[in-house]
């Protein structure tokens, strides 16, 4: 093989599990379009392989991970106990983590010998090893959210050099309170793919890694992922995969790029480039301005100022809640659910002030593809008194994709929370 020659992996199984995704069949008729999907929290199967023991300690990481290797395993026609593996996670086991520290900070520090075996980043790949009786190599990293780009850099690297299979396992669970307040992954889900050095019976596709430019600072391509779908891959690391997987199920050649190290980290160093003075300036707008930086037009433009904007996020104060001829209005009053819209223009708000700020030539395009976890606190907002504050914070920013924590205020009251995904430079038909 020419030292120009790309590596070249060949995919014999796919495993998948996800929200509203139990397996790789349902999942790849939702990539290709033939199904239409419908959100549901991700049901972990019951890990039947492990010893009674162990499958009663088992978390959502092991139980997801074990389902979609063996899934993988079965398509294959493969023998898991003869398989090198990778394991991926972003951040292992976030819910005994979570236990460990309230143990630590009770009166009673005695920390059981189980739970914390449970606790360590491979801890999956130990109960694949004892469930399938592997006994070949196993690694186990973690990248934060470049961990799927890093797991499967590994896995191909391994096929290469061993001239054998190698099964790649990404897995990450949801986080309890107060830890998802910082890292808020959706839920629990997997995927798992079995790949090969030669073409076999079973193969489904091939992946080909150039030798050179591979490790680019890329945030992901999620050009041909449904917008539904789409909003899955910024809500929980595994599904960075998605986007390889899409090009899996649709059997075309595609190029993917899967976010790298460095535009994992991207919403960290999100204020690198933009001044504190440059958000103050922002303090004290009014509509006029915030309508030359936001798409929403005349009476459709609800937000009334600024009160704070930073890189990290932005407040607005509105009164148009109280206008007799808001466009929102249905049957003489204005729902709750219409603070989704207050908080949709705050995140464009946003969005747009860090394009000016990075001296980007035009404002990207958002398109909001989700929300999740909304609460409606009260019925209505226009018989809320005074006026309302609205507040965006951005938690993630990954190159196409923002995520918000959004919520609006009257004084102390709280109106409506909720978390939304926004997905940038959407292609907007144009009608001939």
């Amino acid at each position: 093989m020419s030292a120009r020659e790309p590596i070249t992996a060949w995919v014999d199984g796919i495993g998948l599990l996800a929200p509203g995704i139990g397996d790789w069949a349902t999942g790849r008729a939702l990539l290709r379009g033939d199904a239409p999907y419908t959100a549901a929290p991700t049901a972990l199967p019951a890990p039947e392989v492990l010893p009674a023991a162990e499958r009663r300690r088992a978390s959502r990481i092991v139980k997801a991970a074990l389902a979609v290797g063996l899934e993988a395993c079965r398509a294959a026609g493969a023998d898991p106990a003869t398989l090198a593996n990778v394991f991926a996670s972003s951040g292992g086991d976030g819910h005994n983590g979570h236990e460990l520290c309230e143990l630590l900070a009770g009166d009673d520090r005695q920390i059981s010998p189980t739970r914390f075996h449970n606790s360590v980043h491979n801890a999956a790949s130990g109960y694949w090893s004892i469930a399938t009786g592997a006994t070949p190599a196993a690694q186990v990293l973690g990248a934060y959210d470049a961990s799927v780009a890093a797991g499967l850099l590994e896995a191909i690297t391994q096929v290469h050099a061993s001239g054998a299979r190698v099964l790649l396992v990404a897995a990450d669970s949801e986080y309890p309170e107060p830890l998802h307040a910082k890292r808020p992954i959706q839920d629990t889900s997997a995927f798992a793919l079995l790949l090969a050095p030669a073409q076999g019976p079973r193969s489904l596709g091939r992946l080909l890694l150039p030798r050179q430019g591979a490790l680019r600072d890329t945030a992901g391509d999620l050009t041909d992922l449904p917008s539904a779908l789409a909003a899955l891959v910024d809500a929980m690391p595994p599904m960075r995969g998605l986007p390889l997987l899409a090009a899996l199920a649709g059997g075309a050649a595609r190029h993917v790029a899967l976010p790298s190290m460095a535009a994992a980290g991207s919403g960290a160093r999100m204020s690198d480039a933009v001044t504190s003075s440059s958000w103050a300036q922002a303090s004290g707008q009014g509509h006029d301005w915030i309508a030359a930086r936001v798409p929403h037009q005349g009476s459709m433009c609800l937000l009334g100022r600024v009160l704070d904007a930073s890189p990290e996020g932005i407040r607005c104060a509105a009164d148009s809640h109280h206008t007799p001829d808001h466009p929102m209005r249905q049957h003489g009053r204005l729902g709750a659910a219409c603070g989704v819209e207050y908080a949709a223009q705050a995140m464009a708000l946003h969005g747009a002030l860090l394009a000016e700020q990075r001296g980007v030539p035009r404002p990207r395009r958002g398109l909001l593809v989700s929300v999740r976890g909304v609460t409606l606190h009260v019925t209505r907002l226009d018989d809320v008194a005074g006026e309302i504050t609205v507040a965006a914070r951005c938690e993630v920013e990954n190159g196409d994709h923002c995520q918000y924590a959004f919520s609006l205020h009257a004084g102390d009251q709280l109106l409506v929370e909720g978390r939304a995904t926004v997905m940038l430079d959407v292609p907007v038909p144009v009608s001939p």
